[in-house]
């Protein structure tokens, strides 16, 4: 439990840290976004304001500059998704910093 606490507030202290001109926001990875699942539902309010009504493919860059190739549907990540958790060795516990660099790119 420690270390999904301390995951949190590091991811917390990260977002803080980022400029205001880019939104962002912070996701914390459960075992269903981590392990086999297509989905990853995104804060509602943040959909809301920065992200299109349509399905729209977005990319996601991680922290070595490796893309990943996401749609963005219904308010989350669907198709391709698994890989960026894949990819990078996320866990349940996690927790993830996104920003919005461009319309369709975090």
């Amino acid at each position: 439990m420690r270390a999904k606490t301390c995951a949190r507030e590091r991811a917390k202290e990260v977002q803080q840290s980022l400029d205001s001109e880019h939104p962002s926001f912070v996701k914390f990875m459960v075992q269903s976004h981590v392990s086999g699942s297509f989905w990853s539902g995104l804060p509602a309010q943040f959909c809301d304001l920065y992200l299109p009504k349509n399905d729209v493919m977005v990319t996601l860059v991680g922290e070595k500059d490796e893309e990943c190739q996401v749609k963005f549907k219904s308010g989350g990540f669907s198709v391709g998704w698994i890989g960026f958790p894949t990819a990078h060795n996320l866990v349940d516990g996690d927790a993830l910093v996104f920003k919005l660099v461009k319309d369709a790119k975090f």
